[in-house]
């Protein structure tokens, strides 16, 4: 097993790199609740350690907890003040916990990463949901050509092209998204919509 020997290496030399590597090797044989605890004691411990502080960060991003998650996007930001990762998940942060700086942060990280699918989803989100949408599906579809599996991607399209009352796009984007069966931040809300627009 890949996980006992890197396991091995991790507690014979408990370092950044066996880490990682252990903690790449829980994610993939579907451990992630063993992954996640790894990373939150070593981060605990040290403060310092700023490549397993992101992964966990954006392991507190994507499971829902954004407070936890702004306290380390801004110590990550303290140290990389124009890491374009960094800024964007603070922005999509920010938009889940209502704090207004999100459209500013967002702009700044696309700014820096013009290329990056995240960069124009969580911007053209954050303008869906500060009722622009027809800016916003701009950056979406940009997002989208970039990287086209994304269903959470598809998501916000449909719920841009529902403000803009394309009701039957919007319709074809959420069944898409849901047609993929993956989680993804939103998908319950996906369904409620696409129940709606039915």
């Amino acid at each position: 097993m890949a996980n006992s020997h890197y396991q091995a290496a991790f507690e014979l030399e408990p370092n950044t790199t066996s880490l990682m590597q252990l903690y790449d090797s829980l994610y993939k044989t579907n451990q992630p609740d063993k992954a996640f605890t790894l990373l939150e004691q070593w981060v605990k411990k040290h403060s310092q350690d700023y490549v397993p502080m992101a992964a966990f960060a954006n392991e507190l991003l994507k499971s829902g907890n954004f407070k936890e998650a702004e306290k380390y996007y801004d110590l990550l930001l303290k140290q990389y003040p124009n890491e374009p990762q960094f800024l964007n998940n603070l922005a999509y942060t920010y938009l889940n916990l209502g704090n207004n700086k999100a459209l500013s942060l967002a702009e700044q990280a696309h700014k820096l990463a013009p290329g990056q699918a995240a960069t124009n989803d969580t911007l053209g989100w954050i303008l869906v949901n500060s009722g622009q949408a027809e800016q916003g599906l701009h950056y979406l579809r940009n997002a989208h050509s970039l990287q086209s599996q994304d269903p959470e991607i598809r998501y916000h399209i449909g719920v841009a092209l529902s403000k803009m009352q394309r009701n039957d796009e919007a319709r074809q984007e959420l069944e898409q998204a849901l047609k993929a069966n993956t989680l993804f931040n939103g998908r319950d809300q996906a369904k409620v919509l696409l129940e709606k627009l039915r």
